[in-house]
């Protein structure tokens, strides 16, 4: 019996020779042969032909004794011998090493190709012969592949752009945990590491890269090599130096302890130790390592359910995403329904599968739903199927015990009502409802594609001028008898007629297609578009002003509703000839003004409850916020009035009753718009011409309104398609990283949110000189802002010069036009960190300013100022276009003075950010009073704050008590510090009395009181009290406990961070640090957060009693987590001594990094 597929190639081998030495032989004697010879298959050509010689020889001499007969041996070995050099087959390609995935399949295909040339094998043995040598990987590959590319020159295309032998940042990444230095070939073992790390941090520039290779080193070398490293680290110049001299020293090293080896015990004439011993070493197999062994054993797995189908599930808190493996998708029939998107894996974003369908999860006793954020994953996992992320980890309220490697989950709870049907309920009211449509209004169906009803308006004639034509191209089409049948349908139909005149237009039919691309078919034909090309007559006529609402004017109209729907009406446009050329649109365009009237006529229905009817060329939009017997009953009466006219509506195109439609290429849904990413434009590949690119960019562009800062995402981008259109395009590492970039954004589908009018409109813009933007926004009742549309301009070289003024009146102006439909008749709030807008704009008659002011006078005056800090990400859309050089720092470099440096700054220096001089405090207070408008009008009342206010030498102040009156936020907090942190940080009252002593500031009481909330100082001295612990030793395990505490606030960085965020494991002394920009609870669950994706939140968390790491959020969070919070007694330093050691060398270390550089950010 032949018991693998290597036998049955050797019996096929053997049984071709057989038939070419001796083609008279019997079938069963070639059989037996062939059984009982398999080996001789793996001989060479020449060998295997001497033995089957002989075996044959052998053959014809035992049969010549039975029958007595004689052979001609001479002329047979002839024959033999000619038929030997005529055979074709051999075996030559079973010597080529077998294929390793890691390894380039084009490098190892071009030594196994030249074997199967030389062997002469057909595509079929061929096939059969790389599935032997190419392993279980290539086979799994080949088993994959669809029936269609299962031919041979397919499967070879395939397998070289699957195996490039190039290695993916997470493949690194993972490597490099697991990575083990060969001493003994020490060279190329090093060399490896090193371009392990390089592929794993693509992002890292060069001039650090030296650094990141020593870090690394440091770790991971074995004692000796690491310490010499560490001590030679300041002398290397170049990364190759350091990696030469470490070569050196560790043959160094290994020449010295070669001396000093242990003999082996066994054989102690010898001269190999204990560990090269033969006897002494425990024989093992070699396990192939797989994905499970880089998977850390600290991660959790479970049994779980989906839909009913039992798998292994693996725990991961810091996956935002679930990834499901394909064999396990492909059994839940769930790999179908999916679409292309972007994961980022270890940093670096990568191609994967979404799943619309979503799935249902049934774990330890608690089920949850949901196709967001579920992806197939490109292979199998080993002893798992899944790895579950956030999507379900966060609403199945997941607690993670790292003690007992438990994971528990709560059901959450399930509501007992439903404010929607579900969809299939809405389907099956869809289908009755077009049911109804269909028998009642029979007329509307059309009888074809070219049935559109009776023309309703025509233009008057046109006249035509004697002018030259403008030459267009004609593109030349052959006919066929589909176009033809197509114009005869539009002859009987109406559409067009014959006509004598000499003037003829092209015309051109185009082939439909759907959202997949594929062409659509009608009655097993193709569909097709009938296109005429009227430019030349239009050139040439007067030209006929038609209004049509655009796809703005939508999208700043829409509200929240509940459902929605679409009618696709059936049109066409009719070309008529007589003395000159008339032309008719068969289209219900009219309609427009006909369903506006029907919706003021309504007298039993709430006009509040429709929010929206728009109709874009041949698809009316209906939303409504109402039941859905309002709704089908709106739909039906739009529908009642193009039956009255007779018009057509394709019932089959309509979507009626949805809680998320498709319009335009824009998804909405309840109060969300989200782009409609198409097929056609998923593509991920680089274009390979500047047209291609061009064309790439402008559909992108479509969908502007919901991407913030584009002109930064594609300006590079644009600057590649300057030149020949069809030139090809060179990208670079960095440029396809930012196409790539931008496309994931966009696949991912950002969101923006419809207009509600129980909120005030609030225009964020931030000015530069390179640059305007912005975006339209509203807060929710939480205080969350939700962007109605982004708009971002760049400004034109000879605008430059302009004043800051004149750009962020420009900046307003920008936003206001890019939003008037939305704005106009609404309440506006506009937003800028430019102090004196909100006094111009009343004030300023500057002929320079007049354009702008103007503009923007006609929707608002109400201006509100905002700090830098707030205004951050209005901000970065106007600085988006600057070039690198404009922001480095005009700084000129002082010369150092003799003697030793001072190790603390003086107190009252101006250098100082930190302390205020205030006896030299510039504070103009009349022009600070100015800016304020309300102030000013409150001037003529009187009455500011219920406070009886006057005027005094140019000063507005309280009447009784003469005080000025300060509203100016940064002024106010100017005064704060220098009446509370420089002191001695009395409390709100003494505070309070300080300053009211001396100026006036609106809700004094409050704003203080805020102030001292979240002052520092204030916080770590102002300790709850308790009772002091005894000492005690407390013994951990690594990162079972973590010590914290904080340092600052120091001088603000570029990050806006102040405050430093220490933790120290007592038993391993190792420390991590977070920059935070303040410290509130918020910012504590942040940085715990981060801890527990990176790393896992400890056992216990020991901390002094500062109020923020004492706040209610923090205590809540701990105890979800099942962190013990220790907290120390205050003036007790050895309650937290870890992190407070740690504190002191950190302070140390930063005072002296600063003295060397003092702009270290």
């Amino acid at each position: 019996m032949l018991s693998s597929e290597e036998d049955h190639i050797n019996y096929r081998i053997i049984q071709a020779a057989l038939k070419t030495l001796d083609p008279s032989l019997p079938e069963d004697t070639i059989h037996e042969i062939s059984l009982t010879n398999l080996s001789l298959a793996r001989l060479s050509h020449t060998k295997l032909y001497s033995k089957l010689n002989k075996i044959l020889s052998n053959l014809r001499y035992s049969d010549s004794e039975d029958s007595e007969t004689t052979v001609d041996l001479d002329s047979t070995f002839i024959v033999e011998m000619d038929n030997i050099n005529a055979l074709p087959i051999s075996n030559t390609w079973m010597t080529v090493a077998p294929f390793d995935p890691k390894q380039s399949f084009q490098q190892w295909y071009k030594t196994f190709d030249l074997h199967l040339q030389f062997d002469k094998l057909d595509e079929e043995r061929k096939l059969i012969a790389l599935k032997l040598r190419g392993g279980d990987a290539i086979q799994r590959h080949i088993e994959e592949l669809p029936q269609s590319q299962q031919t041979y020159t397919s499967i070879i295309k395939s397998l070289t752009d699957t195996f490039t032998g190039a290695i993916s940042v997470e493949t690194a990444s993972t490597r490099l945990i697991s990575y083990k230095f060969n001493y003994s070939e020490f060279r190329k073992s090093l060399y490896s590491y090193v371009e392990l790390i390089d592929k794993a941090n693509p992002s890292t520039r060069q001039e650090n890269f030296r650094s990141l290779v020593e870090e690394r080193l440091m770790n991971n070398l074995r004692g000796g090599l690491a310490k010499y490293l560490r001590n030679q680290r300041r002398h290397y110049t170049t990364l190759e130096e350091m990696l030469e001299d470490l070569i050196l020293e560790n043959n160094l090293q290994r020449d010295h302890h070669q001396k000093k080896r242990e003999k082996c015990k066994i054989h102690q004439t010898s001269n190999h130790t204990n560990d090269e011993c033969r006897r002494q070493k425990i024989k093992s197999e070699n396990q192939p390592r797989d994905e499970s062994s880089f998977v850390s054993s600290n991660l959790i797995q479970m049994s779980a359910y989906i839909y009913n189908k039992p798998c292994n599930v693996l725990i991961d808190s810091g996956a935002t995403c679930t990834l499901v493996s394909p064999s396990f998708a492909k059994s839940l029939k769930v790999d179908h329904d999916t679409s292309p998107s972007y994961i980022k894996t270890a940093g670096s974003p990568s191609f994967a599968k979404q799943i619309n369908t979503p799935l249902h999860l049934n774990i330890s006793n608690c089920s949850y739903q949901t196709n967001t954020n579920n992806y197939i994953a490109g292979h199998n996992f080993n002893n798992y199927q899944v790895i579950l992320g956030m999507n379900y980890l966060v609403p199945l309220k997941c607690s993670i015990s790292t003690h007992k490697r438990k994971a528990y989950f709560s059901q959450p709870p399930i509501s007992n009502f439903v404010l929607s049907p579900p969809n299939d309920s809405l389907k099956e009211e869809e289908e009755k409802f077009k049911k109804m449509i269909k028998e009642k209004y029979s007329s509307v169906e059309p009888r074809g594609d070219l049935d559109v009803g009776p023309g309703l308006f025509s233009t008057p004639p046109q006249e035509f001028y004697t002018i030259p034509p403008i030459g267009i191209k004609h593109y030349s089409s052959s006919p066929s008898e589909d176009d033809d049948q197509i114009i005869k349908q539009m002859l009987d139909q109406d559409i067009i007629e014959k006509s004598t005149l000499l003037t003829t237009l092209p015309y051109y039919f185009l082939i439909k297609r759907g959202e997949n691309g594929k062409p659509q078919k009608q009655n097993g034909k193709i569909r097709k578009r009938f296109i005429l090309d009227c430019r030349e007559i239009n050139h040439r006529t007067l030209m006929v002003p038609f209004h049509c609402l655009s796809l703005q004017v939508l999208l700043q109209q829409l509200k929240e509703f509940n459902y929605g729907s679409t009618i696709d009406l059936h049109q066409d446009t009719k070309f008529t000839s007589s003395r000159g050329l008339q032309w008719a649109l068969k289209i219900h365009h009219h309609f427009f003004k006909i369903i506006w009237n029907y919706f003021y006529q309504i007298s039993d229905i709430n006009i509040n409850l429709i929010q929206i009817y728009f109709l874009y060329m041949d698809d009316i939009l209906i939303l409504t916020n109402g039941s859905i017997s309002l709704h089908l009953q709106v739909v039906e009466d739009i529908i009642k009035i193009i039956h009255s006219k007779n018009g057509k509506i394709s019932l089959n195109k309509c979507c009626l009753l949805r809680t998320s439609l498709n319009f335009l290429s824009w998804t909405f849904s309840k109060n969300t718009i989200t782009p409609t990413i198409s097929h056609l434009i998923q593509n991920t590949s680089l274009p390979q011409t500047k047209k291609e690119l061009y064309s790439k960019l402008q559909c992108f562009n479509y969908f502007r309104l919901s991407i913030p800062n584009i002109h930064e995402r594609t300006h590079d981008l644009y600057q590649l398609i300057k030149g020949q259109k069809n030139e090809k395009i060179q990208w670079t590492t960095e440029l396809s990283n930012k196409y790539y970039s931008f496309c994931q954004y966009l696949f991912n589908k950002p969101t923006i949110y419809m207009y509600d009018d129980k909120q005030p409109l609030i225009l964020k813009v931030d000015g530069s000189n390179i640059g305007v933007g912005g975006f339209l926004c509203q807060k929710d009742v939480q205080g969350i802002v939700r962007p109605l549309g982004y708009f971002s301009y760049p400004l034109q070289k000879t605008k430059n010069p302009r004043s800051p003024t004149y750009i962020e009146l420009l900046a307003i102006a920008k936003g206001i036009s890019t939003f008037r439909y939305l704005i106009q008749g609404k309440e506006l709030i506009i937003e800028s960190d430019h102090r004196p807008l909100a006094g111009l704009i009343k004030n300023s008659t500057a002929p320079k300013f007049l354009e702008q002011i103007s503009t923007i006078t006609q929707y608002t005056t109400n201006i509100k100022y905002i700090n830098g800090h707030n205004n951050q990400f209005a901000d970065l859309l106007s600085r988006i276009f600057n070039d690198i050089k404009s922001e480095m720092n005009n700084t000129t470099e002082m010369p150092k003075k003799r003697g030793r440096p001072r190790k603390l700054l003086d107190p009252m220096s101006h250098n100082d950010k930190r302390y205020i001089n205030y006896e030299t405090l510039p504070i103009n207070i009349a022009a600070l009073q100015k800016m304020d408008g309300e102030l000013i009008s409150s001037l003529e009342k009187g009455e500011f704050d219920n406070q009886q206010i006057e005027e005094y030498n140019g000063v507005i102040v309280t009447k009784n008590s003469k005080l000025p009156i300060i509203t100016n936020e940064e002024t106010i907090q100017s005064i704060f510090k220098i009446c509370h942190d420089q002191t001695g940080h009395w409390n709100y009252l003494a505070t309070k009395e300080i300053i009211q002593k001396n100026v006036y500031i609106p809700d004094l009481e409050k704003r203080i009181k805020n102030y001292i909330l979240n002052c520092d100082t204030c916080n770590r001295f102002n300790s709850k009290n308790f009772e002091k612990a005894n000492s005690q030793e407390q013994i951990y395990k690594v990162f079972e406990c973590l010590a914290a505490d904080a340092m600052g606030p120091m001088e603000m960085t570029k990050n806006n961070s102040i405050h430093i965020l220490l933790y120290v494991c007592p038993a391993s002394k190792f420390v991590i640090a977070h920059a935070m920009p303040d410290l509130t609870a918020k910012s504590i669950i942040y940085s715990l957060q981060q801890i527990k994706a990176s790393y896992t939140l400890p056992k216990v968390l020991r901390t002094d009693g500062a109020k923020y790491w004492t706040a209610k959020e923090v205590e809540q969070y701990l105890e979800t987590n099942h962190v013990e919070h220790s907290i120390s007694t205050p003036n007790n330093s050895t309650e937290n001594a870890f992190a407070e050691r740690y504190l002191r060398t950190l302070q140390i270390v930063i005072g002296k990094l600063l003295l060397d550089y003092p702009s270290y950010q």
